[in-house]
């Protein structure tokens, strides 16, 4: 895999919605992962090897999702999950008011932090 290179410009924290007066190692990770998303997450085939078996079909993929404190088992977007998977149709699962996105998440990082 090729190193990335680059110089981020203000733009780039704009379109992430980053405020670059906030800056910390957190902010940057955070605008890699708007900028790179795609070079973040292992692809299909290194998960399914890291996991011993055969490359099989996604039955369905997210990346945000409305996360509670409720168990699981309460939890009505791993109820949908299983529902869907009871019905093998992943359409059945309706992702709402997601809040996983680092966007809804502070940091405590301050910049004497490093």
């Amino acid at each position: 895999m090729e190193p990335i290179s680059f110089q981020p410009s203000i733009e780039d924290y704009r379109k992430a919605g980053l405020d670059i007066n906030k800056y910390s190692p957190t902010t940057f990770i955070r605008l890699l992962s708007f900028l790179y998303k795609d070079k973040m997450w292992l692809d299909d085939h290194r998960i399914f090897a890291a996991l011993g078996i055969q490359l099989m079909p996604m039955f369905f993929r997210t990346d945000e999702w409305d996360h509670e404190d409720d168990k699981p088992s309460q939890h009505r977007f791993f109820r949908l999950i299983v529902n869907a998977l009871e019905k093998n149709d992943a359409s059945l699962i309706q992702i709402e008011n997601t809040n996983t996105h680092w966007r809804y998440w502070g940091t405590k990082i301050e910049e004497g932090d490093y």
